[in-house]
């Protein structure tokens, strides 16, 4: 029994003195390749952490083509006016040229607006339209006459007048006399111009010129407007 005892005894001094002189790491063998077609296992501490692009700030570089070159600057189309003469829209347009603007002169017929209307309607006839002017003039309405048009024939102007409220002021004090004017709005066929250019890119002469013709006028106004297809 003594024998077997110091057996162990001397077993378990072998194994101790084993792993003391040769610890686990220096033990543990490599893994062997995996097979062909499986993806090797990877930690999270053996990735490398990604460089990213630096990215050119806005308007520093300029963009590429798929061809790999830079594209050229985007086109700007518009129109300026309406001019109310073809003289003052004509040396418009040398402005803008002289200043490397390419642009055309277009013309457009239009109704302008011209003011409301107040009149009694048509009489049956001359001698009933002049009967009820001379009672007018006696009542002090002074500013009328009988239309001799076609289409309005013997009908009585009261007046013409840009804004609403001096027309609806004229129909009220006739209409407190008794009669039963009408209002309408009228308008005349006129030709107008407009200029129609295009600028790439950013043109500070262009603008300048622009900026210069509105200032110019208050009437005018430019507007964007689809670039013609190539």
């Amino acid at each position: 029994m003594r024998p077997l005892l110091i057996l162990l005894l001397l077993f378990n001094l072998g194994w101790l003195l084993w792993h003391l002189l040769w610890p686990a790491e220096e033990q543990a063998r490599p893994l062997p390749p995996p097979a062909q077609g499986v993806a090797r296992l990877q930690l999270l501490s053996e990735r490398r952490p990604a460089v990213a692009e630096a990215s050119p700030a806005p308007g520093t570089v300029p963009q590429e083509d798929e061809a790999g070159g830079a594209q050229a600057p985007m086109l700007h189309c518009y129109s300026l006016g309406p001019f109310r003469d073809r003289k003052t829209a004509q040396r418009a347009l040398e402005r803008l040229k002289s200043a490397g603007v390419e642009a055309g002169l277009r013309s457009l017929e239009e109704q302008s607006f011209v003011g409301y209307w107040v009149y009694l309607p048509p009489f049956a006839s001359r001698d009933e339209a002049r009967k009820v002017a001379r009672e007018l003039a006696r009542k002090g309405i002074k500013d009328f006459y009988i239309v001799s048009d076609r289409e309005q024939r013997n009908a009585i102007s009261l007046g013409l007048f840009r804004d609403q409220f001096h027309a609806n002021r004229r129909l009220a004090r006739l209409r407190a006399m008794g009669y039963h004017p009408r209002k309408q709005v009228r308008k005349r066929d006129r030709t107008v111009w407009w200029i129609d250019y295009s600028l790439q890119g950013e043109a500070e002469a262009a603008a300048d010129v622009v900026k210069a013709i509105l200032e110019g006028d208050g009437r005018l106004d430019r507007v964007g407007r689809s670039c013609p297809a190539d």
